[in-house]
């Protein structure tokens, strides 16, 4: 006999394991490992997080010298940490060396980073799309840390944003500002941004966590918690008539989310993130057959796909 509740349990199981077996980690996760000696599945919130504070400092050091290209930033940036990924660094069987003096230079450890990388299979990312990742996270503290450490003077922060403003990645141009408040001409007009836009760089679970002091969670128990917050959340989100009474229960279930997360984001993590297994968990066939007639030209073609889809499973359940 079918049984719904297998089915799911399966799914979840299958999902876990292939995020777990699939997902590439990031350059700073893989900082993370060296620094802690401890394996991806280990690392928690908090480690992941003082591996990203130590590493974009070095990474502005060289991104606001308005004198380097981005091949050059990322030559200096594998330079500076070549202790790191030759940690990684696993030898090929079958070396590309063409001469005897390359082998010599490399039985002597005489090699640049560029030959070293050549020479040995690295999994860590080395590209400059890597960097800029990790720019992507730069908070003012990064900035205040650049100029303790006398990587940069105040002055050559301000050079750059001078001559870069309109080209500096959003998070780092912020930090500036918010650090060293750089005088503005007054007939520059502010850009507007459009509300999706500024909610893509929210993360609404992420807020969930920090809320609720759960930052420093494995990533298995990180797993488990996210699928209980989007049950939770879904439930909430579909079983209330309004956004006002939808708002309300967010608030009674989930303190301060509403607070750091806007509606508009809340809204594109229902879109993106909840699938037809969790609101088969969450609602009940009755609900999602309600919400579905009811909702069925507004929902969008992706979300009114998945409210189909979890009747069909229901549905198949009773058979």
């Amino acid at each position: 006999m079918f049984r719904l509740s297998d089915l799911i349990s399966k799914y979840r199981t299958k999902r876990y394991l292939k995020e777990i077996r699939t997902k590439k980690p990031s350059l700073s996760e893989y900082y993370a490992m060296y620094r802690t000696g401890k394996k991806l599945r280990e690392l928690t919130g908090n480690d992941i997080e003082n591996a990203e504070r130590e590493l974009i400092p070095l990474v502005l050091k060289y991104y606001l010298d308005t004198r380097l290209t981005w091949e050059e930033i990322v030559e200096n940036l594998l330079r500076d940490l070549r202790e790191f990924y030759f940690y990684f660094c696993k030898r090929k069987k079958h070396l590309d060396v063409g001469t005897v003096e390359d082998v010599l230079r490399l039985v002597r450890g005489q090699y640049s980073i560029k030959e070293m990388l050549r020479w040995c299979r690295n999994p860590v990312p080395k590209t400059r799309y890597a960097f800029w990742a990790l720019l992507k996270r730069t908070k003012p503290n990064d900035i205040q840390r650049v100029i303790e450490l006398n990587l940069l003077s105040k002055e050559e922060i301000l050079d750059a944003y001078r001559r870069r403003e309109r080209k500096l990645i959003p998070a780092v141009k912020e930090a500036i500002e918010e650090i060293l408040k750089p005088e503005r001409p007054l007939h520059k007009k502010s850009r507007k941004v459009s509300k999706k836009k500024r909610a893509r760089g929210i993360d609404v679970f992420g807020a969930y966590l920090e809320v609720t002091n759960q930052n420093s969670v494995s990533y298995l128990k990180r797993l488990e918690i996210e699928h209980e917050f989007k049950t939770s959340f879904a439930r909430v989100w579909f079983a209330s008539q309004n956004r006002e009474e939808r708002l309300e229960k967010l608030d009674e279930i989930f303190p301060g989310l509403t607070k750091r997360v806007g509606y508009t984001k809340l809204w594109e993590y229902v879109r993106t993130e909840i699938d037809e297994f969790i609101l088969v968990e969450a609602l009940s066939r009755e609900q999602i057959a309600d919400y579905l007639e009811r909702n069925k030209w507004r929902l969008g073609r992706v979300l009114r796909g998945k409210f189909e889809r979890a009747l069909e499973l229901l549905e198949r359940s009773y058979m």
